[in-house]
């Protein structure tokens, strides 16, 4: 059946990507945009060009080759091909070609605007990529992500998480049609009902908004039992210390041994795992990541 919408178009080559070498037509500018901005290394198998001045030339190391046009020496099912070429008449030419001669795994490059990207594969923040690798996870997990769904009982939340999933297993990007309210989007007074012993862990706590969100939701900070906050990037730690001093009306500012601490919170410069060890760690304000953990001995918690 044919999808319609660049959105069907892209979880269908995302889901061919999973079986098939990915190749790009066209060796122009809108090539180098589209490795630049979507790929990393080894990812594209091959580039295509019609033009005979460009084969056996490269790309950033990915050969330039003839179109394929004799199919008894070319499996055209093992291929997806993105057609880099933003001009209507050249991707239609282009098009045509390849299902004349057998290529239906075809699609436009411009379905990648519908993927999530991040900046976070490069120290130097120089390119950001997708995550397509993801559908291949969640169908390993099926059974898990079942599972998971089976503990809500509430609709809306069985709902948010199908959605989440959703969105997670393709990389699509953009979360904000799923939230009613884009600054309080934890704390529905209509949706959970909070007691006067509450503990509130916060693991990723940046600068300590949501603490600050949960004490209001409460009713006030004296309605807080305690937080545990975790927040690994340096200047989010500093900044999150202070936030919270402000908000809890405490004077000393004293965090400079990776704890700030008193009756209300615990504020560890750590990222949170299930067990300790160490890690390395890409500082990027809110883009900060947690890339590779090791040294990992039995317990619980991680420090850097």
């Amino acid at each position: 059946m044919k999808s319609f919408g660049l959105i069907e178009q892209y979880k269908n080559y995302v889901r061919d990507l999973t079986r098939r070498k990915l190749v790009l037509f066209g060796g122009g500018a809108e090539c180098f945009s589209v490795i630049n901005n979507y790929y990393r290394a080894g990812e594209v198998y091959e580039i295509w060009d019609s033009n005979p001045n460009k084969w056996g030339k490269s790309i950033y190391s990915i050969p330039i080759k003839q179109p394929p046009c004799d199919l008894s020496t070319c499996d055209a099912e093992k291929y997806v091909v993105l057609i880099t070429p933003q001009d209507a008449n050249a991707f239609i030419q282009i098009c045509d070609f390849l299902h004349q001669n057998g290529f239906y795994h075809v699609y436009p490059s411009g379905i990648l605007t519908c993927a999530d990207t991040t900046w976070r594969y490069r120290p130097d923040y120089g390119r950001k990529f997708h995550e397509f690798d993801t559908y291949a996870l969640f169908c390993e997990n099926e059974d898990k992500i079942r599972y998971v769904r089976g503990l809500f009982s509430e609709e809306k939340s069985v709902y948010i998480y199908d959605q989440l999933v959703e969105k997670a297993k393709y990389n699509i990007g953009g979360y904000k049609e799923l939230c009613e309210n884009l600054y309080g989007q934890y704390f529905y007074e209509d949706f959970l009902t909070f007691g006067k012993e509450e503990v509130f862990v916060d693991a990723g706590a940046f600068h300590g908004e949501d603490t600050i969100k949960f004490a209001k939701a409460l009713g006030g900070a004296e309605n807080l039992k305690r937080s545990y906050l975790f927040e690994p990037d340096e200047v989010n730690y500093g900044e999150c210390a202070k936030e919270l001093y402000k908000f809890f009306s405490i004077n000393q500012l004293d965090f400079d041994n990776g704890m700030a601490e008193c009756e209300k919170f615990t504020l560890l410069r750590s990222g949170l795992y299930d067990k300790p060890g160490r890690s390395s760690f890409a500082s990027y304000s809110e883009s900060s990541a947690i890339s590779k953990v090791y040294g990992v001995e039995n317990g619980g918690g991680i420090s850097l």
